[in-house]
């Protein structure tokens, strides 16, 4: 399986790369021999041509096999076109095989030779790029070594034109990948060009590196900016809580300062008014003369007495309690404010609790 999914990588790497390769269809030899070679002789020159130039020229075209052009031949014979030899014709049946160029050939007999006239022929343009001869004397070795002469001399000028061709490609596209195909499929043809494709490949790929430092950078300091709009916003809604926990405290200390104090205060001096009535000498003459004992009737003045202590000292107590409440919500408020405006300024500068004979005394000072 792993050496599957390989295969299929390389696949799809490089296949990309010849798929703008032109696409080459050999015609058949045209016969101008007055019957000196067979037509299977001649049908064999034109399969034997075709294999040489898929074998030589693959890196360079795509190239028609016989089975194409029998089946372009075969729907062109249905529509009632007509077949013959011409160049008109053999262009067509380019046409019919989506074929980028053909490569049609002529054989003539003159004073005991055999010559093949080749062309290759531009299917757009409908003109002959370039022509090439090669003479045998009528065997089949002979005719190879024609073939392989005639490719020879074919390949070389395409190749330079293709070299042209994907050159330009490449300098539009100027992309590594764009430069890598080229020194790929044409590196050996033109020196010049092949040493600038290295050059502007090395150029790329330093440019490349640069470009994902940048990025890099980028996207640090994005991260960096999200991160401390992240801590803002955590402020922000520290500084609501404080806002809203030392206000809350403030009031309830306040409240508690406020009523409890007075609460006991009021109690406090209802039970010492009470004890004072009590302890007076008519007060307590009273009480005897109505049969009560004298013991019991002062014990029962000193427990209102003593209430009156208890109230007090819980005034006292509210009080305190009461001030550390609010000055705790003075302290989160200013930091609230701090928050909110970094020259403000809040200051507990005082908080005090005063016994006093009739009940107490209790102040807050504060500084903004």
């Amino acid at each position: 399986m792993k050496k599957i999914w390989i295969f299929l990588v390389l696949l799809c790497t490089v296949a990309p790369l010849f798929a703008d390769k032109p696409v080459l269809a050999v015609m058949d030899f045209v016969d101008d021999t007055e019957g000196q070679l067979s037509e299977r002789f001649l049908k064999g020159g034109s399969k034997l041509i075709r294999a040489r130039i898929t074998r030589k020229a693959k890196k360079y075209f795509t190239v028609r096999t016989d089975e194409d052009n029998e089946k372009a031949l075969a729907e062109m014979r249905k529509t009632s076109h007509r077949i013959d030899r011409s160049k008109e014709f053999q262009i067509e049946l380019g046409k019919q095989v989506s074929a980028n160029k053909i490569i049609r050939a002529t054989v003539t007999h003159m004073n005991g030779e055999f010559q093949i006239t080749a062309f290759i022929t531009d299917i757009t343009r409908e003109t002959d790029d370039d022509s090439a001869d090669a003479i045998f004397d009528g065997t089949l070795e002979s005719l190879q070594n024609a073939v392989d002469k005639l490719i020879g001399q074919l390949l070389d000028s395409a190749e330079e034109e293709l070299e042209a061709v994907a050159y330009r490609e490449a300098l539009n596209k100027d992309s590594i990948r764009a430069w890598d195909q080229y020194i790929l499929v044409y590196g050996d043809i033109n020196q010049r060009h092949s040493n600038k494709a290295e050059e502007r490949i090395k150029y790329l790929k330093e440019h490349e590196e640069i470009q994902k430092v940048k990025r890099k950078e980028e996207e640090a300091e994005a991260e960096t900016k999200t991160k401390k709009e992240r801590m803002l916003k955590g402020m922000k809604k520290d500084a609501r809580d404080l806002k809203i926990s030392g206000i809350s405290l403030i009031v309830g200390g306040s409240v508690i300062l406020i009523a409890g104090v007075t609460a006991f205060a009021i109690s406090s001096d209802n039970e010492n008014d009470q004890y004072h009535k009590m302890t007076k000498a008519s007060a307590i003459s009273e009480a005897i003369s109505n049969g009560e004992d004298k013991a019991s009737y002062i014990h029962r003045a000193d427990k209102h007495r003593d209430k009156s202590k208890t109230y007090r000292n819980m005034a006292i107590t509210s009080g305190v309690v009461g001030a550390a409440i609010v000055g705790t919500g003075a302290v989160l408020t200013v930091f609230w404010l701090k928050k909110r405006d970094k020259n403000a300024k809040m200051n507990l500068n005082r908080a005090s609790v005063i016994p006093t004979e009739n009940g107490f005394y209790a102040s807050l000072g504060f500084n903004f």
